[in-house]
Formats: C-alpha cells, sequence, structure tokens
C-alpha cells in the first residue's frame, strides 16, 4: 500500500499525487461542512453498483441545492481511472463535492462558487475474520438522536459530527458500532451502516421515514432476502426489539454483511453469527459475483 501522501488522487479535474493536492482554507466543506459524499466499493477492479451511488449521490445533491458539476457517466470514468491508476482492485473509493470556496460568514451567497471535486482511493479494509466468525457489538447511542426535520437523513452530506460523536460514545463503551435513535426513540440506523434483525423467521429493517439513510448494501441485503424466500418487513421500534431478537446484523459499502453478537451487553441469540445471517452473507456474495465476475472467498477468509 502506498503512503497516503503518494496515493493519487483526482482533484479538480487532474490525477496527482494525494500530497501535492491543496484544499483551500476558504473552501465551503471544510468552514461549514457544505459538500455532499458517495462511497464506493470495487471488486476485482470493477465497481458494484455504481449507477445506484451516483443515482444517491444525485439525490443528496438535489436534496441540499447543489448541481452536479459532472454528469454521471464521467464521474463513472474518473472513478474507474482512479482504481487503475492506484493499482487497486478490491478497494473503496469517496467522491467527495463540495460547495467550493467562497467568502467566510456568507453562509448563502447569492450563486455558488465552483465546486471542488476529489476522489481518493484505498485498498479495502474488511472486518477481521474474528469479527465476521463470531459477530461484533454495538450500542444504543443515548446522548444523541437522529432528527428526522434537520438536515436531510436521507442524504449524505460532510456535515458528519452527529457520526464521529456516536461512534466515539460506542468506542468508550467498547463496541464496533452505535445504533442511533430518533426522536421517537425509534431504531433507525448505525453511524455508518444500516441495521437488520431477525425474530421467528421474519427480517425486519427500520423504513426510510424512521429517518435513515437508503443503504446501497441495504437494498442488496433486501434484494438477497427476496431471493432465498426470507420474508421481509420495513419496521422500527423501541431497542428492546433487539434485544429479543434472535438475530441481528450490520449492512454497509465496507463491511457488506457482519453479525452482532450484544446489543448494551445483552446476548444476541447464541452470540454467534445466526443461520439467516449467514444465507444472506452467500446470498450477498453470489450477487457480487455475478455483477463483477469475480470470485470472492468467504468472508471470514479474506483481508
Amino acid at each position: 500500500m502506498r503512503p497516503l501522501d503518494r496515493q493519487i488522487v483526482y482533484f479538480n479535474g487532474r490525477f496527482l499525487p494525494a500530497g501535492r493536492a491543496c484544499l483551500s482554507i476558504f473552501d465551503r466543506g471544510i468552514l461549514y461542512g457544505d459538500g455532499i459524499f458517495e462511497t464506493f466499493r470495487s471488486y476485482g477492479g470493477k465497481l458494484f453498483r455504481v449507477r445506484d451511488h451516483l443515482g444517491r449521490l444525485a439525490s443528496s445533491a438535489k436534496a441540499v441545492g447543489m448541481a452536479l458539476p459532472l454528469p454521471a457517466e464521467r464521474l463513472h470514468a474518473i472513478l474507474s481511472e482512479c482504481l487503475r491508476r492506484n493499482q487497486l482492485r478490491d478497494a473503496t473509493l469517496r467522491l467527495t463535492i463540495t460547495r467550493g470556496s467562497g467568502t467566510p460568514g456568507d453562509l448563502a451567497p447569492r450563486t455558488d462558487p465552483a465546486h471542488t471535486v476529489f476522489i481518493t482511493a484505498k485498498p479495502i479494509s474488511p472486518p477481521g475474520p474474528s469479527q465476521v466468525r463470531q459477530g461484533v457489538a454495538a450500542v444504543i447511542i443515548r446522548r444523541f438522536r437522529t432528527d428526522r426535520q434537520g438536515v436531510p437523513p436521507r442524504s449524505k452530506t460532510t456535515s458528519r459530527l452527529l457520526g464521529i460523536l456516536a461512534r466515539r460514545e460506542a468506542k468508550d463503551a467498547g463496541a464496533f458500532e452505535g445504533i442511533l435513535l430518533n426522536d421517537k426513540g425509534e431504531i433507525t440506523e448505525g453511524t455508518t451502516t444500516n441495521i437488520f434483525w431477525v425474530r421467528k423467521g421474519m427480517l425486519y429493517t427500520p423504513p426510510f421515514r424512521a429517518g435513515i439513510l437508503p443503504g446501497i448494501t441495504r437494498a442488496v441485503t433486501l434484494e438477497a432476502a427476496r431471493r432465498i424466500g426470507l420474508p421481509v418487513r420495513l419496521e422500527t421500534g423501541r431497542p428492546a426489539r433487539l434485544y429479543r431478537a434472535d438475530e441481528v446484523f450490520l449492512t454497509g459499502t465496507s463491511i457488506e454483511v457482519l453479525s452482532v453478537s450484544g446489543v448494551d451487553g445483552r446476548r444476541i441469540g447464541t452470540g454467534r453469527p445466526g443461520p439467516v445471517t449467514r444465507r444472506l452473507q452467500e446470498a450477498f456474495r453470489q450477487i457480487v459475483e455475478t455483477e463483477t465476475h469475480s470470485k470472492l472467498a468467504p468472508p471470514e477468509k479474506r483481508r
């Protein structure tokens, strides 16, 4: 893996070493978190569900009143080129777009300055084999809650302070992930993940109206559930629903489908990945292999 400052990034129309990419101190992404982003995953050098990710990027831009500076086809080509120049096959890429540099203190300029666009790529860092085999711990975040009427929860903005504080709370509790509640005290999502649980053979996950991000991996997991004939309900509820679940798991671009062994110190099921989680992990893998023409090792054997 190249040192960070030598990795090749895309920055405002050019590919260059990361150490030479200079962002203005007046960029609105730095001053106000005024930007959007999207994280992509590649398998065997091929981007997975790239059109879905770019569609969500367009939705995020619309939600914050920002016009995308480049068409989706051009962004797709730049992402692929970034992979190639970094000689990466299994990787994550982050595309960030801010509203550009502006006059400090001018929160709402009459016209938007030129956007700042940059893409970074790095080798994938999947969960460790023991995390896949044994599951991970999660906690309910008590200090902070999502606001369904605040920053549009269905958009990915660079204003990430809530997620940062929630993840710090989870880490302080010795957990892998923190589960956020909405203003009604209902389960929503993790700081960077979506959440599912299984009870008596039924798969549950919160609906969009609970205030969640429409995760791409979440959508693929729901597709996998349909393929294996697993019944699904889009419902939320109080944290007790997780405590009583037979299985709980998280989904995300980097972690795919990852079992949760316990929530708030309460063991879930047997305390190890359950049969539904394992079936969905396999169905998810088959979808990826079909679409990317890649042969993937089982999750616990990937590094």
